[in-house]
């Protein structure tokens, strides 16, 4: 039964360390930007038509056993948005990475080929071009 007494919710655990600077959600995901820049995502993704990936419904798989999102092997994001199957990423210097569903082309790479959160490997991502 849903209530409206905040006192009911628990805390996210997304690990000793961590605190949280910055949050973005969509639908069926979550993600939280902690202070060292580094993204942490919990939720139900379909990067691909036939996949889904279920993280944080069960037990240990939050706090620290919850990987980090793989935006490139230094980046340092400053803010993250979220939209239906994908995510992007501002980093520092002024580049954007997108990962995720890109059957529309919305993660601005030029093309129609998907990135799987749980197979990216960020260094391989073109940053997003601006005009």
């Amino acid at each position: 039964m849903l209530t409206n007494d905040m006192a009911e919710l628990m805390p996210i655990d997304l690990g000793m360390k961590a605190r949280v600077v910055g949050a973005a959600a969509a639908y069926r995901k979550t993600c939280a930007v902690l202070s060292n820049r580094a993204v942490k995502c919990w939720g139900i993704t379909n990067p691909f038509p036939n996949e889904t990936i279920d993280v944080g419904a069960k037990p240990g798989d939050m706090g620290d056993n919850l990987d980090f999102t793989d935006f490139g092997r230094l980046a340092r994001v400053q803010e993250l948005v979220m939209g239906l199957g994908h995510s992007c990423a501002r980093l520092s210097g002024a580049k954007i990475r997108c990962i995720g569903n890109n059957a529309e082309g919305q993660l601005g790479n030029a093309s129609e080929t998907s990135r799987t959160y749980s197979e990216t490997i960020a260094e391989e991502i073109s940053p997003v071009l601006l005009f």
